[in-house]
């Protein structure tokens, strides 16, 4: 079966091991961003004054023998610095950088190490809108679903189950101006204080995450997220990438026969 598994920057720890394994030994396509680079084992003393130590006790490898932690002798660099060690924006030629070393997956394909797990495939996430970001930390796509669904004339009034419905209603559901305008006042009578210029420029964006909240009220989470992955550039590339997946899937592996010979 075919594997692809998308990362991003906030891929971290426990899916960076399984991504890198899957990746070493070319069971899955890797698509995405440059994972976080969390691969300490650390045990955490407690010192007075609710203070604690954090020992380092164990790092974390790929079967190839990567390391997976990212370099963290400046925690400012660590936390904040997100930069790509590699520049590479589709098919990934990874070439070392800082802290990046060269290992080789089963059939021999490149791979760094010390700075997560490079995808093999990159794909850049979308930025999300100021606007957007705003909208969605005040909770007001959810609050304004919950006020506004019942009078959807379009929107069923009870849950669905049907599969052939819900993708029916996925495909012709969308939320029109009017809606928008019934969203516009709901902000204002909240006194959430927003540019226009920007509401308009982002109003596709908006008009996404209210047909996720809406769509779940009836269909559940499973059709939310339906809405937001159809949304989202990484997975559709990914979902585009399964045809090159398993063409991965069949190469010969010589460095894993003769390791076993």
């Amino acid at each position: 079966m075919p594997l692809v598994v998308p990362i991003n920057r906030g891929s971290a720890s426990a899916s960076e091991i399984v991504a890198g394994s899957l990746q070493d030994h070319d069971r899955a396509l890797i698509v995405g961003e440059t994972s976080f680079g969390k691969g300490l084992v650390q045990s955490v003393y407690r010192l007075s004054n609710q203070a604690g130590l954090a020992l380092t006790t164990a790092k974390y490898y790929t079967p190839s023998g990567r390391l997976i932690q990212r370099d963290y002798s400046s925690l400012e660099d660590y936390f904040f610095d997100f930069d790509d060690d590699s520049d590479h924006q589709g098919d990934s030629h990874a070439t070392p950088g800082p802290h990046r070393d060269l290992f080789h997956t089963d059939t021999g394909r490149v791979v760094l190490g010390g700075g997560g797990i490079t995808p093999d495939v990159e794909v850049k996430s979308e930025e999300i809108p100021k606007l957007v970001l705003d909208l969605s930390r005040n909770n007001f796509f959810f609050k304004f679903t919950i006020r506004f669904a019942p009078t959807l004339e379009d929107l069923p009034k009870e849950r669905m189950s049907d599969p052939e419905q819900l993708d029916d209603l996925f495909r012709k559901f969308n939320p029109d101006e009017k809606s928008l305008d019934a969203f516009r006042k709901f902000l204002t009578e909240k006194k959430f204080e927003y540019n226009d210029a920007d509401f308009r420029k982002d109003q596709d964006r908006i008009r996404t995450l209210l047909k996720a909240e809406l769509l779940e009220t009836v269909g559940g989470l499973a059709l939310k997220d339906r809405v937001l992955a159809e949304a989202d550039p990484q997975v559709m590339r990914a979902i585009d990438l399964i045809p090159k997946a398993r063409e991965l899937a069949q190469l010969p592996r010589p460095a894993r026969d003769q390791a076993m010979r």
